[in-house]
């Protein structure tokens, strides 16, 4: 009978993670360029956004390369001194703090584009007026949810 084994091994995730680092870029490199041709923006934002999300991969890999080696078992000739990462409390705090401080990074810069592209829409929106010659700050909506000018 053969012995147990894991149904997903290290070796598994790394390759698997190292074909996304590769492969990431260049397939948010081509979402991104399809989405801007959907959304009829400019092909440099597309390719910049793919591209950006693209880079995910990379940065799950670097993250996953410094977690395995935080968390590595490294034997000594006296089972006292072994290094197990998993074990110890200011390896878990560390590997905390820095997923969290990536974390917050990654969502501060999407919140910075996405802020930027709700400014932009609204000076696009601006720009453009009504049919009427009125912006969205005279329109009112009545309790029947129709849109009036106001007087």
């Amino acid at each position: 009978m053969d012995p147990m084994k894991e149904l997903i091994d290290a070796q598994t995730v790394e390759r698997a993670l190292l074909a996304l680092a590769v492969v990431g870029p260049l397939l948010g490199l081509l979402g991104g360029l399809g989405w801007s041709a959907t959304k009829k923006a400019a092909v440099r934002t597309g390719a910049l956004r793919g591209l950006a999300v693209g880079l995910s991969g990379p940065l799950v890999w670097l993250l996953w390369r410094l977690f395995s080696w935080l968390t590595r078992f490294q034997p000594a000739a006296n089972p006292e001194q072994d290094y197990f990462g998993l074990e110890r409390v200011d390896i878990l705090l560390l590997n905390t703090v820095i997923f969290v401080a990536v974390g917050a990074a990654v969502g501060l810069a999407v919140r910075r584009i996405r802020e930027r592209d709700a400014r932009d829409q609204r000076a696009a929106e601006g720009s453009r007026g009504d049919s009427l010659g009125l912006n969205q700050s005279e329109m009112l909506v009545t309790s029947s949810g129709e849109e009036e000018a106001q007087q």
